[in-house]
């Protein structure tokens, strides 16, 4: 696969850097809205929450990408008084896990969010919350919530993930499938956390894709409600049934700012899953996934969204209005349904050099969707018919591939500089995007001071290429018509642990030159290391030149 760098300069000008793409689509009829339930004095409205949102949100959380110093800078002015804040744990590279407690109500609610770093909508969220809760505790809402629950929030509970901007955490590990093992200090955490609460009610807050559709239609899913199974016959216990209703309740309040636009998760049992086993222990659970909205890249529309609805069910929980709800309007959200492709490019003529040019479709799809960035192309050819969320007809012009789009063809890259890290980490990657956004994020080259940069070599055939061991490099497979395979050699000056000699600067590491010499190497490589075949260098073992 390749990535979008694959289109050149006039392409690039016909499309004007921007797609315009829409990550959910609500161009198609939206299907009908469910009946405002019926309100009792002591309520307050989702329309009247959406009109004092404004003045509640925290600023410094615009951008969805940021850290866990960044949320808790940001959080920090709206903690004391009335909500309360300790340390409930630290993630596997240290950082605190905060775990934050508002009102003294009989009935307690445990919401978490990011346990998946790269999903933080919802983080942005109980920010916002929180700021109510301390700025207007003489709200009716605020105190109907104090009074009648005990809300706890661990607003971040994967910050190395968030430190990333990935999934995992900083293990590798998926912490919402290490709700049984728990070996991940992040889903220790959260365990410890519900075992000392024993919560009534559960909601396990998350991120989805961006390009999935409400069932069969067109509309694109901005927010997926679940009320998870607790065991694999799917059975609906008392526990469910009223997360069932709470969920209800969500539509409902939801519903003026995404109407339509709802869906139901997948709601088959995972029992890995922490959403699945809080029912298991106890908790009647609700998922919220926060999926993609119109002209929404940082997600701020649904950040809003997710304010409104989680208020209106701690506020409906904590009053026991929840109970008015019937389970009908989640038992009949449609599901989840296909991923569309992001983009589809009709009528372009693909040149690559040495390639008779191709005229062909292209379709694509972004490792980041909301920002129409980092796309990744999934096939090439006739895609007649095919269904995209945007298409882009390039009729009359030619996509020409760059040279990071070429890297198959046997393309050799490093980072300069990298070496002088000494990292004992690593610094892999699947690829430049993943190795930029991690391992390279904010690195300066420790001599010049200028940011560390991925270099594409241009190197004539049967070139050598010499670098220090621990330098940032990639060499890419030789693509079966290139004559010329490029190579790296790693040469040392350093005393050779086996002989105790030091090697000289034209020497090659002993496992090197006796593979040459046992004949394990290309014929070509064979011969350039052919001075290198040195008896007691190797320690006395001996090849085919001993002769």
């Amino acid at each position: 696969m390749k990535t979008l760098a694959l289109f050149g300069a006039v392409f690039l000008a016909a499309c004007g850097g921007s797609t315009g793409a829409a990550p959910a689509s609500t161009a198609s009829a939206a299907s009908p809205s469910p009946e405002p339930h019926a309100t009792t004095a002591g309520t307050t409205t989702a329309a009247a929450l959406i009109d004092l949102y404004s003045g509640t949100r925290v600023p410094g959380l615009e951008d969805r990408r940021f850290n866990h110093d960044t949320y808790w800078n940001a959080v920090a002015p709206f903690l004391g008084g009335n909500v309360s804040s300790r340390v409930a744990g630290e993630s596997s590279e240290g950082r605190e896990i905060r775990h934050l407690t508002f009102g003294s109500g009989p009935t307690t609610v445990l919401l978490w969010s990011q346990m998946h770093g790269n999903e933080s909508t919802a983080s942005m969220s109980l920010a916002d919350i929180v700021r109510f809760f301390h700025e207007r505790g003489d709200h009716p809402l605020v105190r109907r919530i104090a009074q009648g629950a005990t809300i706890h929030m661990v607003p971040m509970l994967n910050p190395d993930g968030a430190e990333r901007f990935q999934r995992r955490n900083a293990q590798g590990i998926d912490v919402n499938r290490d709700a049984r093992r728990l070996q991940t200090p992040e889903g220790r955490t959260l365990k410890a956390v519900n075992d000392a609460l024993q919560p009534d009610f559960g909601f396990n807050l998350h991120d989805q894709g961006a390009a999935v559709r409400v069932g069969t239609t067109d509309r694109g899913v901005a927010i997926a409600l679940l009320a998870p199974a607790f065991n694999e016959a799917r059975d609906v216990d008392a526990k469910r049934r009223r997360a069932m209703q709470v969920a209800s309740l969500i539509i409902e309040a939801m519903d003026p700012l995404v109407g339509g636009q709802i869906a139901k998760y997948d709601d088959t049992f995972n029992p890995r899953a922490f959403g699945d086993l809080m029912g298991q222990w106890g908790a009647s659970t609700v998922l919220i996934e926060s999926g993609g909205y119109t002209d929404d890249p940082q997600k701020q529309h649904l950040r809003k969204t997710n304010f409104v609805g989680i208020l209106s069910a701690l506020d409906a929980i904590a009053t026991g209005r929840y109970a008015d709800y019937s389970p009908d309007d989640y038992e009949e959200l449609a599901y989840n349904g296909r991923r569309v492709p992001d983009l589809l490019i009709v009528g372009g003529t693909i040149a690559v050099p040495g390639v008779p040019p191709l005229a062909a479709d292209i379709l694509l799809n972004y490792d980041r969707p909301l920002m129409f960035e980092a796309g990744v192309i999934s096939d090439i050819g006739d895609m007649g018919l095919t269904e995209a969320q945007d298409t882009l007809d390039v009729s009359g012009l030619f996509l020409i591939p760059t040279r990071e789009a070429l890297d198959e063809d046997g393309g050799l890259k490093l980072v300069a500089g990298s070496h002088l890290f000494r990292d004992p980490t690593g610094c892999r990657a699947d690829d430049d995007a993943a190795l930029r956004a991690g391992w390279m994020q904010g690195q300066q080259h420790p001599v010049t001071g200028k940011p560390l940069e991925i270099e594409h070599l241009d190197l004539a055939p049967g070139s050598i290429v010499c670098c220090l061991s621990h330098a940032a490099h990639a060499v890419s497979p030789k693509a079966l018509e290139r004559a010329t395979r490029w190579c790296s050699l790693f040469c040392y000056r350093k005393t050779d642990e086996d002989s105790g000699i030091v090697q000289p600067p034209q020497a090659v590491p002993p496992v090197w030159a006796l593979k040459a010499q046992r004949g394990e190497l290309p014929a070509t490589l064979t011969q350039l290391l052919q001075n290198s075949f040195d008896r007691q260098l190797t320690g006395g073992r001996v090849g085919i030149f001993d002769e």
